[in-house]
C-alpha cells in the first residue's frame, strides 16, 4: 500500500493560497514608506540680535539709516533690553537688513519675519522688502500707540527675490515719522523665516497684499507727511 500526503483538494489549495496572502498583506504593515514632509514645512531662519554687540546669525549684517549707518550711534537700553533706536537727528528712520545668501533655500518665494521692538510713540511702521517685481515691495505693519512696552510683530512676504536691490538691503524697517516727530522706537531682535506655506490672509491661498500680524492689532496709521525714501509698491502673496 502506498504512503504519504492526501492528494489536495480544490479547497485546500484555496484556504493555502489565502493563508499566502495574509501573510504577506501583515507584512506590506510593518514596511511603511518614511512619512512625508509637512506640505507647509519652514526651513531656513536667520536672526540678528541687535545691541552694542549685535550677534548674526543667517544674516550678514544690519544698520540703520539713511543719514547715519553706523550702528554704534543707535544702540540704546530700553525696560531693560539693548537695541537699536530711530533718531530724528540724525534723521533714520529705516533699520537694514541683508539675509546671508547661504540661508535662503533654492526657490524660496515666501518668507515672514519676525520683529521685537520698543513701542515708544503713536507712528505707523511697515516693513519693504526687495521682490521680484520692486526693490521696495511694501509689507503694511502695526499703528504703534506709544505704550512703552516691548512687543512683536510678523510681517510675512510673497515673491520675494533677496538680491540686495534695498539699497543694499533685502529688506528694511520703516518707522512712518518725520525727523521732528520720530519716537525713540528701539528694535532688539529680527527673525527671517522660509516657508511654502501660503499667506494666511484669504482662504484660497493667495493674498492681494502682503500679511503682517502683531499680538496688539490695530489699524494702518496714515502716512506722514515729509516722509523719505522710494515709493513702496503692493505686491501678493502668490
Amino acid at each position: 500500500m502506498m504512503s504519504g500526503a492526501p492528494p489536495r483538494t480544490p479547497l485546500a489549495r484555496l484556504r493555502r493560497t489565502l493563508t499566502t496572502l495574509a501573510v504577506a498583506a501583515s507584512a506590506a504593515t510593518l514596511i511603511q514608506a518614511p512619512a512625508a514632509a509637512p506640505a507647509h514645512a519652514q526651513t531656513a531662519r536667520a536672526t540678528a540680535v541687535l545691541g552694542a554687540k549685535p550677534v548674526y546669525e543667517g544674516i550678514e549684517r544690519a544698520w540703520p539709516g539713511d543719514h547715519d549707518k553706523d550702528p554704534a550711534h543707535a544702540v540704546r537700553e530700553q525696560a531693560g533690553r539693548s537695541c537699536w533706536t530711530m533718531s530724528g537727528d540724525p534723521y533714520n528712520r529705516y533699520l537694514y537688513a541683508d539675509v546671508a545668501g547661504s540661508a535662503i533655500p533654492a526657490g524660496a518665494k515666501r518668507a515672514v519675519v519676525t520683529v521685537d521692538y520698543f513701542d515708544a510713540g503713536a507712528v505707523g511702521m511697515n516693513l519693504q522688502y526687495d521682490s521680484q517685481s520692486n526693490a521696495f515691495t511694501g509689507a503694511s505693519g502695526p499703528a504703534l500707540k506709544g505704550t512703552g512696552t516691548w512687543k512683536s510683530h510678523q510681517f510675512e512676504l510673497g515673491d520675494i527675490r533677496f538680491a540686495n536691490r534695498a539699497n543694499g538691503a533685502d529688506f528694511r524697517l520703516d518707522v512712518q515719522a518725520t525727523a521732528e516727530n520720530m519716537p525713540p522706537v528701539c528694535f532688539s531682535r529680527i527673525s527671517v523665516e522660509f516657508t511654502d506655506a501660503p499667506c494666511s490672509t484669504s482662504p484660497r491661498a493667495v493674498c492681494s497684499s502682503p500679511r503682517a500680524r502683531t499680538r496688539a492689532r490695530s489699524p494702518s496709521p496714515p502716512r506722514p507727511t515729509g516722509s523719505a525714501g522710494p515709493s513702496a509698491t503692493r505686491a501678493g502673496c502668490r
